[in-house]
């Protein structure tokens, strides 16, 4: 007689795994895996059951691995901005004042009698040479100054040329006066001689002769032959 086999029992096939949730924040897209296969049922005859059992195992994909968003680069390297038109307002400001309380704390009073200019970062004084009533006041100009301006060795020290502005009157009395001034500083080179000795002598032996200007270009002519005869003469003035 030929012996009818048991009923086949079918394992029900599981859920597919639930798709991957959306991150709450921007990330670059995902390539989705592909669909799992259709599982595959395995017919089991053997053991001592005999009842065949088929069970399913279905095969799922690795998830994909989740790769954070780069940095943007503005964000991971930034870069300097420029100053904003208030920032260099108030540079040039900060500039200003600090350039002006160095000019006050070294020339005091004297600086106010100026009028300035602003140049190239830079606070520039207006002087005019003054005028002159006799020899003398050329190196009280130069020295400590007349009428309550800057001394023209400090104009000079301070701000080279730059305060004569390249102006011909300017530069053609400069080099007239520095005449007397180099002649004060070559009889300060005496010995025993000081400032009012040397101003002295000037007084004595040539103011009555000469004015200023007059005394200058006599220094300066005939290759200077004024200027050493000056000297010749200091030799025999006394010294005290």
């Amino acid at each position: 007689m030929l012996a009818i086999p048991a009923p086949v029992k079918v394992l029900p096939v599981p859920p597919p795994p639930p798709p991957l949730t959306q991150l709450p924040f921007s990330a670059p897209a995902l390539t989705p895996a592909p669909s799992p296969p259709f599982p595959s049922f395995t017919i089991s005859f053997g053991g001592t059951s005999s009842d065949p059992v088929i069970s399913a195992s279905p095969t799922i994909s690795a998830s994909p691995t989740f790769q954070p968003p780069p940095c943007p680069q503005p964000l991971c390297n930034p870069q300097p901005s420029a100053p904003s038109a208030v920032q260099s307002v108030d540079a040039v400001t900060e500039s200003k004042r600090l350039k002006w309380a160095a000019i006050t704390q070294k020339f005091d009073q004297q600086a106010s009698t100026h009028e300035w200019d602003w140049q190239d970062g830079d606070y520039l004084p207006r002087y005019e040479y003054q005028p002159l009533t006799c020899i003398t006041d050329v190196w009280t100009e130069w020295a400590s100054g007349l009428n309550g301006y800057i001394p023209v060795r400090d104009l000079t020290e301070r701000w080279g040329a730059r305060w004569r502005r390249n102006l011909p009157r300017r530069k053609t009395e400069g080099v007239r006066r520095k005449a007397v001034v180099d002649l004060v500083g070559e009889l300060l080179k005496r010995p025993h001689w000081d400032v009012a000795l040397a101003l002295r002598f000037l007084k004595d032996k040539y103011e009555p002769t000469f004015k200023p200007r007059a005394f200058s270009e006599h220094l300066t002519r005939n290759q200077r032959s004024g200027f050493h005869a000056v000297l010749q003469a200091a030799q025999s003035y006394p010294s005290s």
